[in-house]
């Protein structure tokens, strides 16, 4: 992301060795590999913190339409045991049911993808896209009993507030436009989705909405504070 935020300021060498570095990464350790539509939860959240800011700073119009049609394919609903989302908007990891970590990141990073695309009419995802994504985001919420979910689907992780971790994800969902969903009450259903979990306990609550990411903050996955969430009141 700093290879982007800074492309007017590095000079000509370090910019070049970090789009080397972002290349290595996409391509050498096969995460957003320009060779493969689908990706798995790490493929997805990987090839969002390095291809997209890559392409964005490179001024790269075909590996941002390659990032788009990434981010749509992997948001496929399949039935059987890759890594996506089940057609019981449940989200699957290492071959099995697995909502604590993995697929609410991947998931939450498709939804700040396709928010962000949308400005650009050729690179938004489509509708149906959107359906899925607030498929899973309604069985997260379910599961979790709003915020803590049942140690059965956990996987390896001991989380069960991982819903926290990825409240951006019901933000960005919330302020798609109407058009963007099937109809007018499946646009009103993720705008209530995104009020109930943001309420004024969880924003008045530290604690709760500060809790430590799953994967700890080396992997940058730490909950948004209530400052990054109430902006999508506004």
């Amino acid at each position: 992301l700093a290879t982007y935020l800074l492309r007017d300021d590095l000079n000509e060498t370090i910019f070049a060795q970090a789009k080397d570095t972002c290349e290595y990464i996409m391509e050498e350790l096969q995460f957003g590999n320009s060779s493969r539509l689908h990706l798995n939860a790490d493929g997805i959240r990987v090839a969002s913190n390095f291809a997209l800011p890559y392409a964005l700073a490179t001024r790269d119009e075909k590996k941002l339409e390659l990032f788009r049609n990434q981010t749509v394919h992997s948001m496929e609903v399949e039935s059987n045991a890759q890594d996506t989302i089940k057609p019981d908007g449940m989200g699957f990891h290492h071959q099995g049911a697995y909502m604590s970590a993995y697929s609410p990141f991947a998931v939450k990073e498709a939804a700040f993808s396709c928010w962000l695309l949308n400005e650009f009419p050729s690179l938004s995802c489509p509708s149906s896209t959107i359906a899925k994504l607030q498929l899973y985001f309604n069985t997260l919420q379910v599961v979790s009993h709003k915020y803590e979910m049942h140690k059965a689907l956990w996987g390896r992780t001991e989380s069960k507030q991982s819903i926290l971790n990825v409240l951006l994800g019901y933000a960005y969902l919330a302020s798609y436009p109407n058009d963007k969903f099937e109809n007018e009450n499946k646009a009103y259903a993720s705008k209530e989705m995104f009020i109930r979990l943001v309420d004024d306990d969880m924003l008045d609550n530290v604690t709760k909405t500060r809790t430590a990411g799953v994967f700890g903050g080396a992997r940058d996955e730490n909950s948004p504070g209530p400052g990054a969430v109430i902006f999508f009141f506004h």
